[in-house]
């Protein structure tokens, strides 16, 4: 019960919970912020798996470095533009007629998983991505709007 409740000051998980006097109040001892008394607030399914995301995110970067480590970087690129090769073949076969989403979901995958090293390997930045994918987002929108 205490991972499905926040502190609304910290975002540290509660420890004992106590009803308030309002159905969806509750009040709980922060572990984190060591708070008292203070009022927690129910956090969805979502939040939570945000929340334990960036221990994900840890793990999968560890194991990325030490594939790049195991194999070198430019074996891991050279992967990287085989299975970008491999959605490719996939994506021409879609087109033909051969509608395997199945096969394409694996190569999407594959790409991502190499894309993940190449940033690791470059030392690309995610808030780099971020704002450069929300700049050509707009501009994509822009030029659908035909502006």
């Amino acid at each position: 019960m205490e991972d499905k409740y926040k502190c609304p000051y910290c975002g540290g998980t509660g420890k004992e919970l106590v009803s308030g006097p309002e159905w969806n109040d509750y009040y709980e001892t922060c572990e984190h912020c060591h708070g008292s008394g203070k009022k927690m607030i129910e956090v969805s399914m979502e939040d939570y798996e945000n929340a334990h995301k960036d221990e994900k995110q840890k793990e999968r970067e560890q194991l990325y470095k030490k594939a790049i480590e195991k194999w070198g970087k430019e074996l891991q690129i050279t992967l990287a533009i085989e299975e970008m090769s491999e959605l490719q073949k996939e994506l021409c076969k879609y087109l033909r007629g051969d509608r395997n989403r199945s096969a394409i979901l694996e190569e999407i995958t594959d790409v991502e998983i190499m894309i993940e090293q190449i940033k690791i390997m470059l030392n690309i930045d995610e808030l780099n991505i971020k704002e450069l994918k929300e700049y050509k987002i707009n501009r994509l929108k822009k030029r659908i709007e035909g502006r």
